[in-house]
């Protein structure tokens, strides 16, 4: 039982730090997408040109972030997202977005439209966003090694059926009771490490991910 606690407290504590890691990297996503607007507000110059540079990158930021979380989650974009730009590939990745969006910033510089300190502050903002989407894809890409799950799960289930019959063997019915809280008490420990490692697979604990 103390071995199993152990494992079980563990492991739950990683995968615990995987789902709040998760979190904060995509509220960081978030924060660097309204940065974006923002940023780009402040190099606005009033021209037609200038208008519609800005509103292209404003409608692919937010393309950006709906094609990111499909992607993590694996799944295809909901609806209209594409549609969000129709001057990009309708098969541009996430990562493919943010290129584009590099490129746009260096067309402003060599147009005149923005100064290199500009450059420098939008350029900021976009690698930021990599680097979050980066940590991201490694929670959702590098889960814990299936043979230390598989033992865990497997060490778990052994101990709480051996608790169950320990108890159930006075057959009594308050020791067959706290025998079955056992076994669900240290299953259930489990099955939360489980769903907590997987912060971006539609699990009971999924990120909000299309919540903005």
């Amino acid at each position: 039982g103390i071995a199993s606690s152990i494992f079980i407290g563990f492991r739950n504590t990683t995968a615990y730090n995987r789902w709040w890691e998760a979190r904060t990297l995509w509220g960081a996503v978030i924060n660097d997408s309204r940065a974006w607007h923002n940023d780009l507000t402040a190099v606005d110059t009033g021209t037609v040109v200038m208008a519609g540079f800005l509103d292209r990158m404003r409608r692919r930021q937010v393309r950006y972030a709906w094609q990111l979380a499909a992607e993590l989650r694996g799944v295809a974009p909901p609806p209209g997202v594409v549609e969000l730009t129709e001057e990009d590939p309708p098969d541009a990745t996430a990562t493919d977005l943010l290129n584009v969006q590099g490129r746009e910033v260096q067309r402003l510089l060599a147009d005149g439209h923005i100064d290199f300190q500009a450059r420098v502050m939008l350029m900021s903002v976009n690698t930021a966003l990599t680097t979050s989407q980066g940590g991201l894809e490694r929670i959702r890409n590098q889960p814990i090694p299936a043979h230390y799950d598989i033992f865990i799960r497997a060490m778990t289930w052994l101990f709480a059926i051996v608790a169950f019959n320990r108890f159930d063997a006075n057959q009594q019915a308050v020791s067959v009771g706290l025998g079955l809280l056992l076994m669900l008490a240290f299953i259930m420990a489990e099955r939360l490490g489980y769903y907590f490692e997987q912060p971006m697979n539609n699990s009971i604990f999924d990120l909000p991910m299309y919540r903005f």
